[in-house]
């Protein structure tokens, strides 16, 4: 797993944007300002996109949303188109969650309205190219949000980010380090999500700080749920993190 800190690509920003001097934090403005319209550039929705593309490889990092009333967080298709009005599903190539108006939906069709059991102030987000999971998790409890599964992409993807209103409050790149720990505590599944077909499992204090086997012994794993599994009873999430971590 590899853990990162995306930069922001300032050749993709809607000119209704402002990004930080360290291309780590977007704000909107009230005013667009004067950008060349390149082929790059959003130019009617106010997005832009992380600079790295994956096409393989499992990778993690977090976006600091604070108070923001309203934010599209997720990846999508490089070759996303970024001119007019954008249709935001799988279909066309993003994978993402939206909070608008005090409700929290996957950007699915139909949208599917999603129950974070605490507000969300920092949302991690965890892309397995090679099992076509993208997960999205409540880092300050540790809770799963929701999985994209077995996702086929067509082509490289990118950190997508949408701010939608005029609202002061930035979307903010988080740093996330093996060795410093910075993003130290749990992050585990608390429950069990019923409608997906991958329980997705983080454990950061192992992951982010080194400790106990390595990453190569792929402790961020997104296990496939037997349907029998679930009859009659739920597994706990502390069972398969101990059937995980042996």
């Amino acid at each position: 797993m590899d853990p990162r800190s995306p930069w922001l690509d300032p050749d993709t920003a809607n000119p209704r944007l402002e990004l930080s001097e360290d291309l780590k934090s977007v704000s909107r403005l009230v005013f667009a300002r004067d950008l060349p319209d390149n082929p790059e550039r959003f130019d009617k929705d106010p997005c832009v996109l992380g600079q790295e593309r994956f096409t393989v490889g499992r990778h993690y990092w977090e976006v600091e949303v604070g108070n923001r009333e309203a934010w599209n967080l997720g990846v999508c298709l490089e070759s996303l188109d970024r001119k007019g009005r954008i249709p935001k599903s799988p279909e066309h190539g993003l994978w993402a969650i939206e909070f608008y108006k005090q409700e929290l939906r996957a950007l699915t069709f139909p949208r599917k309205r999603l129950h974070p059991s605490e507000p969300l102030r920092r949302v991690g987000i965890f892309l397995d190219c090679e099992a076509g999971n993208i997960s999205f998790y409540n880092r300050d409890d540790g809770s799963h949000i929701y999985t994209f599964s077995g996702v086929s992409f067509s082509g490289p993807l990118r950190p997508f980010f949408c701010l939608w209103v005029l609202d002061p409050s930035p979307l903010t790149i988080c740093s996330v380090s093996r060795e410093t720990g910075e993003v130290a505590g749990p992050l585990q599944v608390s429950e069990l999500p019923q409608e997906a077909s991958v329980t997705p499992i983080i454990k950061s204090s192992i992951i982010l700080k080194g400790q106990g086997p390595s990453l190569d012994d792929a402790h961020v794993l997104l296990t496939p749920i037997q349907p029998s599994s679930l009859e009659g009873k739920q597994p706990s999430p502390k069972s398969q993190l101990d059937h995980i971590l042996v």
